[in-house]
């Protein structure tokens, strides 16, 4: 009986694993389009000259955006989520 518990045990785990890689790669995905276009912003800025340059609070918020959350993350990697 414990036997049979403890298999029972593993597969939850090994279920729920499976539910949060798909999760966790259903989130990347949605998330890449706005990351996208967070960076496509920053280059159309950069591109600015002399008295179009500006650097106001929507450039600050595009920074922190674009560089702190890198998404090349890929959760095939066993190390990625644990057990």
């Amino acid at each position: 009986m414990i036997l049979l518990i403890m298999m029972m045990m593993m597969m939850m785990r090994r279920l729920l694993r499976q539910e949060v890689k798909r999760i966790m790669e259903k989130t990347l995905s949605d998330l890449q389009l706005p990351m996208d276009i967070a960076d496509e912003c920053m280059l159309q800025r950069d591109k600015r000259t002399d008295i179009d340059r500006v650097h106001d609070e929507v450039e600050k918020c595009l920074t922190k955006v674009t560089l702190a959350t890198p998404l090349s993350t890929k959760f095939d990697d066993p190390t990625a989520i644990r057990s």
